[in-house]
């Protein structure tokens, strides 16, 4: 896409507007598509207070501003949508997977946004004309909304290393639960046996007058009857630690193929299918399915990615994207969608291209 800065508008916010936004300089950004004056009028109005907005007249201003702004709250007039409506959200969406997206428009185009509004593709929709006050409430559900997807993906994202953190401390716990086991042990062997203990030969016991006197069993001097002497200490030898058995260890394979086949999911509802590389949806369905192939949850994710990977295409190809249509059809291609399907997307590929000269 072409920039034209003459194309671009930046809102007349005024400083100490701007100043009241929450973050300063991190405040949000609210980047606009519209020519009509009053909805500018109403962004500008939602957006004080809330962070800086930036207006845009054309498609190609609008992509430009969105790419230079990353993490922006998106506010799209679809009088201004050059295509279908749909057609055009859903080219946002491949290009831009976390971008949330306010529209404003009449009630028919509601009513063709309905589905994308249902599956939060859509975060909002205004009915135009709309007031400043009711645009600000929009607004704040879609940074609300924002904020929920970046917990999400923060989440994804550390989600490896949590587990590796509760992994090395259960190691460390039971290491050291190993130690003291085995020095409890060592002491006890080494700790020398109990000596007999002396006693004193005091004067005969003098039982007071009318009393019975009782008499222990004469013993002789320094020696304990048997009967109070410590008996012998047994030492039980601490359990050996025995090494985990076959079914066990399936079932950790098992668990950590689970666990990649949810992150595999995770990042698919966010949109990364196959980017970044290391750290994608196709990534952790190839380590699931090599620690378990046959791992029912995993085969559901494997066919999950599969699914997305087609729509993707047949998207790309509604938009007329050849680019991008040639883009995801090589990845489900490589990822091993069934030969019928790669077939047919071939050939709507194809005539595409032919449409367009190509």
């Amino acid at each position: 896409m072409s920039r034209n800065a003459s194309e671009v508008f930046r809102d007349s916010l005024p400083a100490a507007a701007l100043a009241r936004a929450p973050g300063g300089a991190n405040a949000a950004v609210f980047v606009a598509l519209t020519d009509d004056a009053a909805l500018r009028e109403a962004v500008d109005a939602a957006a004080a207070g809330r962070g800086s907005a930036i207006m845009t007249a054309t498609p190609e201003a609008f992509a430009d501003q969105l790419v230079g702004n990353a993490g922006c709250i998106a506010i799209l007039d679809l009088a201004c949508v050059p295509t279908s409506s749909p057609i055009f959200i859903e080219r946002l969406r491949g290009q831009f997977p976390g971008l949330v997206l306010v529209t404003a428009g009449t009630a028919r185009e509601q009513s063709a946004l309905a589905p994308l509004v249902a599956d939060g593709t859509v975060c909002r929709f205004a009915h135009k004309p709309v007031s400043g006050q009711r645009l600000g409430l929009f607004l704040d559900a879609a940074l609300r909304r924002r904020d929920v997807l970046a917990n999400e993906q923060r989440d994804v994202l550390l989600a490896p290393l949590r587990a590796s953190r509760a992994r090395t401390s259960r190691a460390a716990v039971y290491t050291l639960l190993l130690a003291a086991a085995i020095g409890t042990a060592a002491w006890l062997l080494r700790r020398p046996a109990t000596p007999p203990v002396p006693v004193a030969q005091d004067a005969a016991p003098v039982a007071a007058p009318g009393t019975e006197l009782l008499v222990a069993p004469a013993v002789a001097p320094g020696v304990i009857p048997a009967e109070i002497l410590p008996g012998p200490v047994s030492l039980q030898p601490a359990a050996p630690i025995m090494p985990a058995t076959p079914a066990a260890a399936a079932d950790d394979v098992v668990a950590q193929a689970r666990h990649e086949a949810q992150l595999a999911r995770r990042l698919m509802d966010v949109g990364l299918l196959i980017d970044p590389p290391g750290n994608n949806a196709r990534s952790h369905i190839a380590a699931a399915t090599h620690l378990a192939p046959d791992d029912a949850e995993v085969r559901r994710a494997a066919r999950t990615l599969s699914g997305r990977l087609v729509t993707a295409t047949r998207s790309a190809l509604l938009a007329h994207d050849v680019t991008t249509a040639e883009r995801w059809l090589a990845a489900a291609r490589g990822y091993g969608v069934n030969a019928a399907t790669i077939a047919e997307l071939d050939e709507q590929l194809a005539m595409l291209k032919g449409l367009m000269g190509q």
